[in-house]
């Protein structure tokens, strides 16, 4: 798979967590191979983003999507590299 639309995939799934106004948090995950990577929550108060999981279980607020977008690639393709 072309790595530009795994990142642009990851762009999408982010921009419809701002605009899907349902709830004043969203949440998403991120799987790969059936196991759940990262999970990542949108505030639409704040407008900011929380990241949660990893390798080492970490917690991360994102206010930027582009970095969150490459965050979250780069935690896929780690995964990817040592499943």
């Amino acid at each position: 798979m072309n790595r530009e639309s795994e990142l642009l995939k990851i762009i999408k799934r982010l921009q419809s967590m701002t605009l899907d106004s349902t709830n004043e948090v969203q949440e998403r995950n991120f799987d790969l191979f059936g196991v759940n990577v990262l999970t990542v929550l949108y505030d639409q108060p704040s407008k900011t983003f929380a990241v949660y999981g990893g390798r080492d279980d970490r917690r991360f607020a994102f206010d930027d999507l582009d970095a969150l977008a490459i965050d979250i690639y780069e935690n896929l393709a780690e995964f990817r590299a040592v499943f």
